[in-house]
């Protein structure tokens, strides 16, 4: 499994700002609606979490239909 461009910005991105503020999911669901999660506290442990639960195409690896497809980091 080659890991998606995607992964490889989150991961660049993740290690090189400094003190971000928010971070905006965007995660495509089993029924092909797209949930919008914007997180402002526990920054550092939310970012922690889709790294361990999301596999290198960023799908859910206890549910592989959920993946992310888009994120922004401020």
């Amino acid at each position: 499994m080659l890991m998606t461009e995607l992964r490889k910005r989150f991961i660049n991105d993740v290690q090189t700002k400094t003190a971000p503020e928010l971070l905006v999911v965007a995660v495509k669901l089993p029924t092909g609606a797209i949930e919008i999660l914007a997180i402002t506290s526990e920054l550092t442990e939310k970012i922690q979490h889709y790294m361990d639960a999301y596999d290198d195409e960023f799908k859910l690896k206890s549910n592989p239909a959920n993946r992310i497809i888009g994120y922004k980091l401020v």
